[in-house]
């Protein structure tokens, strides 16, 4: 029997099917993954759903020469599919399948017809994925992701997007990180991942 390691080694068949994003609960990602291929192979061809990833981020911590893996989109997994029939009318089967998938909480994008991500979006995902394959790192978070930075929230789906905050706290190890951030006056920690925040423009 192939390790998973093998098996993500062999080329892959992307002939059928269009990519959508699907948005899930805090942390839920890999759960949703799991339950998407597991209930694929238990009746393999019986719903036109393909294939699951979920872009990461894989660098070398500088300070612990340990190799870190981080989420690109966090609470996002990209399924490949044929959500659409023929005629232009979504595929109930293939609707009701993916949204009664515990821990999937919408298609991104228009709720009733949702639209596949574009080319040029599918060439970046595949080619972030084909660079984990190869075995390849990428560079570690930039400069200035450091304790004592004010950086802003930059996810629109997090009840903070928009707000500025000062990192206090940074743990490379899950890709996650503490902000300082004024609610209501107060000054309140928050945790974020990497992937939520951005550099706050002076």
């Amino acid at each position: 029997m192939k390790t998973d390691e093998e098996k993500q080694l062999e080329p892959v068949d992307r002939s059928k099917g269009q990519w959508y994003v699907l948005q899930t609960g805090t942390g839920r990602e890999n759960k949703v993954k799991e339950a998407i291929e597991g209930k694929l192979l238990q009746d393999p061809g019986a719903v036109p759903v393909y294939e699951v990833i979920i872009p990461v981020h894989k660098y070398i911590d500088p300070k612990t020469q340990r190799t870190v893996t981080t989420k690109i989109h966090p609470n996002y997994v990209y399924v490949r599919m044929d959500l659409y029939k023929e005629d232009g009318e979504i595929n109930e089967v293939v609707w009701y399948f993916v949204r009664g998938i515990a821990g999937v909480t919408r298609f991104v994008g228009d709720p009733e017809h949702p639209m596949p991500i574009t080319d040029d979006e599918v060439k970046d995902l595949l080619h972030t994925v084909d660079t984990l394959k190869d075995g390849a790192t990428l560079p570690p978070p930039p400069s200035w992701l450091v304790v004592g930075t004010r950086v802003r929230v930059e996810d629109r789906d997090c009840v903070f997007n928009g707000s500025d905050g000062k990192i206090i706290e940074i743990d490379p190890e899950h890709a996650k990180l503490k902000l300082m951030i004024s609610i209501f006056e107060r000054d309140t920690p928050v945790e974020l991942e990497f992937g939520q925040v951005g550099p706050c423009e002076d």
